[in-house]
């Protein structure tokens, strides 16, 4: 009976991964180099569990789970320093190989030498999962020692950091209990299911501005000083809002940025983090409000609507119709008949 909840959990988790990754192929766009590390992350966890349900083999048991906790440092490492650390890749490679060398002696050594390398294996297990489990506490709080409490991205990111960071170490505890208790231990394979399942539940429940395109993002700076330190509110209403920069035909958060003279990537996450949207949206939903004022004013009454567009900023009666539908809803020549009838 328990094997076969066992088998049902290991499906369930096996399914829940790939609907995970499904979600993460539709939603997540940039960072690419990230979005394939999660990827990786969340293919490792399918596979792992279809070949404990399906009992494909210990070499692909085995290869799955330090692809699984390698990928996760990597993310780690990816959210602190937005890039691929070279000397983690390096790791990694001595991490393959030394499990190559592992399952090698397990299948092709000879008997006689059996103790010899029964012995190394368990040390070179244990060496391994030691080393991947220092380089998480590490990378962990080199991350939490740089979030600002008063920052709201730090607070939003947090909590989900230290549940993974909770998740990873059970795991690894979890997989160096194997050299104790027997590997067939029901404790054993429960807890790692369960962890499996959270994992994915922790990817699909991410914090939402981890999706955005716009950003380009480090944990292990932009957090040390808050957004709205950086720039000034003031101003940016001066300059967005007093001066109806969104009516204006060619709009780029670049040129505003300029405007402001201040950072580009800055001014983004100010953006995002007041208003929660992106740059693009702000403008459109600004230019919307706008042509709705137009109309409401009645003293344009016999202006078309293309020229009505043109004079909230759309570049196009059909770039008017899309963003009127997603930011006041209907049709803006319903709106316009209603407002002069």
């Amino acid at each position: 009976m328990l094997e076969t909840f066992l088998s049902h959990f290991q499906f369930a988790n096996a399914l829940i991964a790939i609907i995970a990754i499904i979600e993460l192929l539709i939603n997540f766009k940039k960072p690419i180099s990230l979005k394939i590390l999660i990827l990786i992350f969340l293919s490792s966890i399918a596979l792992l569990n279809l070949t404990l349900l399906l009992k494909f083999g210990h070499i692909f048991n085995a290869f799955s789970k330090i692809i699984l906790s390698l990928a996760g440092i990597h993310i780690f490492h990816y959210l602190y320093n937005f890039k691929i650390n070279k000397k983690l890749i390096i790791f990694t490679g001595v991490c393959i190989l030394q499990l190559s060398l592992n399952l090698y002696s397990l299948y092709f050594t000879d008997s006689s030498h059996y103790n010899f390398f029964y012995w190394a294996r368990r040390i070179n297990r244990i060496l391994l999962s030691l080393g991947i489990l220092a380089l998480y506490f590490i990378t962990y709080f080199k991350m939490l020692k740089s979030l600002d409490d008063k920052n709201h991205y730090s607070k939003k990111i947090e909590n989900w950091i230290k549940l993974a960071v909770v998740l990873f170490t059970v795991a690894i505890l979890n997989n160096l209990s194997i050299l104790i208790f027997s590997p067939n231990s029901f404790l054993i394979k429960i807890i790692s299911s369960f962890v499996h399942l959270t994992c994915c539940i922790l990817v699909i429940f991410r914090p939402d501005f981890l999706n955005r395109t716009e950003l380009s993002y480090s944990l292990g700076n932009i957090f040390r000083k808050t957004i709205e330190d950086q720039i000034d509110a003031e101003k940016f209403v001066n300059e967005f809002y007093s001066k109806t920069y969104f009516i204006q035909k060619e709009t780029s958060v670049d040129d505003l940025a300029n405007k402001m003279m201040v950072p580009a990537s800055k001014l983004n996450d100010y953006i995002y983090e007041t208003t929660k949207m992106s740059f693009i949206d702000l403008v459109n939903k600004n230019r919307v409000e706008y042509f709705i004022s137009l109309v409401s004013s009645g003293k344009l009454n016999d202006y078309t609507i293309e020229a009505l567009a043109e004079l909230s900023g759309f570049g196009s009666r059909q770039s008017l119709y899309r963003n009127f539908k997603k930011f006041h809803g209907g049709n803006p020549s319903d709106f316009h008949k209603i407002i002069n009838n």
